[in-house]
């Protein structure tokens, strides 16, 4: 997965600062729905967590979008409540196991670069 994304982004090979725009409305609302616009043929939570574990530790920033648990039934919120929690958990191991340099570094370009990188983004357009 890696490979094909980074050459449709990096198709010259020189890496760039970017950032990740995740909207939880593209994961698959069999799997979570908790959202505005939920997804029938969304990616999978499994996919996601991938897509995080690959490209986070070299992004500059990400967003977190479009959940809304007023959107769900009560049972389906609460899963839906936990999910997120793992979600964010995942994010920050993910972040927390960047060498040192690379977290300082990282930090200092998040603003600069948020709204100027390119972005690889997951969910409605």
């Amino acid at each position: 997965m890696k490979k094909e994304i980074d050459a449709h982004f990096f198709p010259d090979g020189q890496r760039h600062p970017y950032w990740i725009s995740f909207d939880i409305d593209g994961v698959d609302k069999n799997e979570f729905a908790s959202t505005g616009t939920p997804e029938a043929q969304g990616i999978s939570l499994d996919f996601m967590m991938k897509f995080f574990e690959a490209f986070l530790p070299e992004s500059v920033g990400m967003d977190f979008t479009e959940v809304n648990f007023l959107r769900g039934n009560e049972e389906q919120v609460e899963i839906d409540m936990l999910t997120v929690r793992l979600i964010i958990e995942k994010i920050v191991q993910t972040v927390q196991k960047r060498p040192a340099d690379s977290q300082q570094q990282t930090s200092s370009s998040a603003t600069k670069h948020q709204k100027s990188s390119p972005r690889y983004h997951l969910g409605h357009q």
